[in-house]
């Protein structure tokens, strides 16, 4: 009888579940209702009060979402209901909002905590900031002072790097809501008392403005303006004793010279020996006594500016006879020879020629009523037909007058120099893909003009071939929402991510012929199909999203799954409080494409362990290295050129010899397991990797 009494309850209970399905009619929609049987449980509960949430039906949706608490209370992004089934839960954070929209801010600021403390999601902090703005309008919190704004690069700073790190930092009593730089908003998950970005900019030599905007809860703004220079060119250094390759029997000589930077220089040292603290003056000059010893004496100025840009010049003294010289002079190279056709006008002796000499010493170079040329520019580097891995050029070489350098340009940009005989300078030139012709111009203070013109080709140390990249494929979005709105965030996430030019995409057509949309969720679900799957399409990791309607709004939960272990290496998730905005929802795929970016950003640096299958990379937490990143270790290829004309035939390459998976991360380093080695390369330390 007992038992017969309990199957009947259980009926009634079930019925009364199916009977409170129920639901409103909004705008041709109805809200209050779940997918599948109402089932009288925490997650039907949840679904049902969710539904009433979207459709702004607040009273229904507090009910629903109390019961669900009383059922499980812990807010999740999986929440396992029966057999394999899970959903996403929330019932205190949308609880919150019922409470928000209800008037109620007190509960709201409760549940909305509570459910932060659980699992941090964006649309949780964007609810916690409309009760505070709320809490403002009413007059509860007070809101009188703008955000305080702090950045690390000072106003009027000069700086030798065109790749500048820019941290800002804002703070506010009542929390920032909005930091943009030139008038372009930066990602953050809701407001907080202090925020912290750091921005990469990419900046040209010269003068630049940098505007930083921050804005409170309350609408209250603060602005800052930051003026920096540039600066990437070394100081001129010039020389006016001694002679250069003098050759002298004294025990000492005189060094006498000066040296001069646009935006001011730090100090000129000879070795560790300060020789002028110029203390940010645009010029400097200089005086030393050089003692000698027997033979050959070199002496190296260091000139350094104050954005830390530095030249150096050598000077070169013989003390002896000129006889004792010859073998000296026998065994330089050309290069240092070519200040020899000068002599002519620095000494009034007449220029050394040694027996066996002459015809190494190259002639000095005639204009056109072929005099010698009164003034030369002699390039130490580069060098015709030379190629550069890096990002920039440093052109380093003098400029040798009998009178005065006055004037001194590269690429029609002017350079600071001293007047002087001799100017040393040093200038570095960002280098773009392929030929990269520097063109330098010389004038002394009689009129005289002096070009030379070389060419580097740049080939930027980078690997930026698809197979290089971490593979990534965006799979179909999942969740209830409408299905066109799904397919449209999920191209637009696959559009931002390969705009950024990071990740190799996986091509959606070839995604079709290996399988249906509908067949990858449930392989991810599963290890062991996922790595299979990850065998068949050709991708490092997935990048799976479910998109929920939230009446208005949308959330968009996504993950980053391995196809290697199976398992979730990335979450992130985003609000849009108004998907008809097209912006707003931009902006938020955006942020699923920064997050991707900056969860696995590109690293370069060295092997520096290898021991079997186990290596170990310089690079660790410090550059946003994690577990389940690849690392390609890479060996550069000389080029080939022809032996009679010296044309670069084939250009010198990054070959990859192994690929290893990161396991464990500390601050400065990374262990890695190697998974691939290619042929019979031989994976040592000192060899440069970077990561996938």
């Amino acid at each position: 009888m007992l038992k017969r009494l309990i199957v009947v309850a259980l009926a009634c209970g079930t019925l009364a579940g199916c009977a409170t399905q129920g639901g409103i009619d909004k705008d041709g929609k109805r809200y209050g209702v779940t997918e599948g049987t109402f089932r009288g449980r925490w997650w039907s509960y949840y679904e049902r009060g969710s539904s009433y949430n979207a459709g702004e039906f607040y009273q229904q949706a507090e009910a629903d979402l109390r019961e669900a608490i009383r059922g499980r209370s812990v807010d999740t992004w999986s929440a396992r209901t029966y057999g394999l089934h899970f959903v996403e839960y929330f019932p205190n954070r949308e609880l919150g909002v019922a409470c928000f929209h209800l008037g109620r801010l007190d509960d709201a600021e409760t549940y909305l905590n509570t459910s932060l403390r659980q699992i941090d999601t964006e649309r949780a902090h964007h609810y916690l900031d409309l009760v505070k703005k709320e809490r403002i309008a009413k007059g509860e919190l007070k809101n009188d002072t703008p955000p305080a704004l702090g950045a690390s690069v000072i106003d009027g700073a000069v700086l030798a790097s065109r790749e500048i790190p820019l941290n800002i930092r804002a703070t506010d009593n009542l929390g920032v809501e909005t930091v943009k730089v030139n008038g372009q908003p930066l990602h953050q998950r809701g407001s907080a008392l202090e925020v912290a970005f750091q921005q990469d900019l990419v900046l040209d030599e010269g003068m630049h403005t940098i505007a930083i905007d921050a804005n409170n809860l309350g609408g209250i703004a603060s602005s800052q303006s930051i003026t920096l220079n540039v600066d990437i060119s070394g100081p001129s250094i010039g020389i006016f004793e001694p002679p250069s390759d003098l050759v002298t029997d004294a025990v000492t000589v005189k060094l006498r010279g000066g040296a001069a930077d646009a935006t001011g220089l730090a100090a000129v040292k000879l070795d560790d020996k300060v020789l002028a603290d110029a203390k940010g003056a645009r010029e400097a000059s200089f005086e030393s006594e050089l003692a000698l010893k027997d033979g050959a004496n070199q002496f190296v100025i260091i000139a350094t500016d104050t954005a830390g840009n530095e030249t150096r010049s050598a000077v070169s003294v013989y003390k002896g006879t000129r006889d004792k010289t010859a073998a000296f002079l026998m065994g330089l190279p050309d290069r240092l020879l070519e200040p020899l056709r000068f002599a002519h006008v620095r000494f009034s002796a007449p220029p050394i020629m040694l027996p066996g000499l002459a015809n190494r010493v190259k002639p000095a170079v005639a204009t056109a009523g072929g005099a010698a040329s009164p003034i030369e520019i002699e390039l130490k580097y580069p060098k015709e037909d030379t190629d550069s891995h890096k990002s920039e050029v440093r052109v380093t070489g003098r400029i040798v007058t009998e009178n005065k350098v006055a004037g001194l340009e590269f690429n029609g940009q002017k350079y600071a120099v001293l007047a002087a005989p001799v100017v040393e300078f040093s200038k570095r030139i960002v280098l773009a893909q392929g030929e990269n012709p520097i063109r330098i111009a010389a004038t002394d203070d009689q009129g005289h003009a002096a070009n030379k013109e070389v060419k580097v080709v740049g080939q930027p140390v980078t690997l930026d071939t698809p197979d290089s990249k971490m593979s990534v494929s965006v799979m179909a979005f999942g969740g209830a929402a409408e299905e066109s709105l799904r397919q449209s965030l999920r191209a637009q996430t696959e559009s931002r991510l390969i705009d950024r030019k990071r990740f190799d995409m996986v091509d959606r057509q070839r995604l079709a012929e290996v399988l249906q949309e509908q067949q990858l969720s449930a392989a991810l679900a599963d290890p062991d199909r996922a790595i299979q799957l990850g065998k068949v399409i050709p991708a490092n990791v997935f990048l799976v999203g479910e998109v929920i309607d939230r009446g208005k709004a949308l959330e968009v939960y996504t993950r980053v799954v391995s196809t290697e272990t199976s398992e979730i290496v990335g979450k992130f998730d985003i609000h849009i409080d108004d998907k008809s905005d097209a912006d707003k929802m931009k902006f938020g795929v955006d942020a699923i494409a920064e997050g991707m970016t900056k969860s696995y950003p590109r690293v370069t640096g060295d092997t520096v362990k290898v021991d079997g299958k186990n290596l170990v990379f310089n690079f660790g937490k410090e550059e946003g290295v994690q577990p389940g990143m690849y690392v390609l270790i890479v060996h550069q290829e000389d080029p080939v050129k022809d032996d009679k004309t010296g044309e670069i035939l084939v250009e010198g390459d990054y070959q990859k010899l192994g690929k290893a998976a990161v396991r464990t991360v500390s601050e400065k380093a990374c262990k890695a397991e190697r998974v691939k080695q290619e042929g019979d390369a031989k994976l040592e330390a000192g060899m440069p990797a970077v990561t996938m």
